[in-house]
């Protein structure tokens, strides 16, 4: 069997000074190199190497889904920070699911959740500040209970910048505004005049889960984790604890490993 891809889809997967270590899909963690793809389908199990739209290109069309940053993740996960944790929980989460699955500190019945009244005998309505590092002093003990908090946030946060790109395609695939959204609107334009057939919100669509066609998998030479993937809580006022800088993880160089890139049917011709 012979196969023949036409050039000009080709030239669109490898334009820009692409090559095969360009083509590694992004993790959407610290780890990712400015190059990787985000991949998705056109509800044909047919794997295309996305450009990723940069943050000025989701500004341009008003699309922020995200609610963690990558950065301040890794500052109380990795490694594992009780101090960063907890100020996370005081001052920046907004989901009550994980206060709620800890009884001893906050009253999940009440709306919205709030401190108990006591912590280890520390009253809390007087006493705050030590109510907080009651439950800092917790997670310091036990850094595994952080460590399966901050994979659920990772899950999460992973989940809405692959939404936020899916969503910014189908943006650009509608033209809704002028914006420059550089390689991308000209992979999105290229690929639509090619398959004029497939709508819009086609563009959105992620990798079918265990589909046909399987990622690239390329390996982080620096060591960091490439499969992570975040969630959240909220709380009252009171002093921080003390400063934390949020912890950067290097991009390490990702070198293409397996995977054979099958492109746009609509340009794929098969010979006996």
């Amino acid at each position: 069997m012979k196969v023949f891809v036409s050039a000009s889809i080709l030239a669109l997967a490898f334009s820009s000074g692409a090559s095969a270590q360009d083509l590694c899909p992004c993790n959407f963690d610290t780890t990712d190199a400015a190059d990787c793809r985000v991949y998705g389908q056109l509800g044909d199990d047919v794997l295309i190497p996305w450009y990723r739209a940069s943050q000025d290109c989701l500004d341009a069309f008003n699309i922020k889904i995200s609610a963690v940053q990558t950065s301040m993740l890794d500052g109380m996960c990795n490694p594992p920070n009780s101090n960063a944790f907890t100020n996370y929980l005081k001052f920046e989460s907004t989901e009550a699911s994980i206060k709620q699955s800890y009884g001893d500190f906050w009253d999940g019945d009440s709306m919205p959740v709030q401190l108990m009244p006591t912590i280890n005998g520390v009253d809390c309505a007087a006493n705050a500040n030590g109510c907080w590092t009651e439950i800092k002093n917790y997670f310091e003990t036990n850094p595994a209970e952080i460590e399966d908090n901050c994979q659920t946030f990772y899950n999460a946060a992973k989940k809405d910048l692959e939404l936020e790109q899916s969503t910014v395609r189908i943006a650009v695939c509608n033209a809704e505004i002028t914006a420059d959204c550089g390689d991308l609107t000209a992979q999105v334009e290229e690929i639509k005049a090619a398959q004029p057939d497939k709508a819009c919100s086609a563009f959105g669509l992620g990798p079918v889960t265990g589909g046909a066609d399987p990622l690239p998998v390329c390996d982080d030479a620096a060591g960091g984790d490439s499969s992570r993937e975040i969630d959240a809580g909220n709380s009252t006022g009171a002093e921080p604890l003390e400063s934390d800088a949020p912890a950067s993880t290097s991009s390490g160089v990702k070198q293409f490993a397996s995977g054979l890139l099958v492109l746009p049917a609509v340009a794929l011709w098969m010979m006996a």
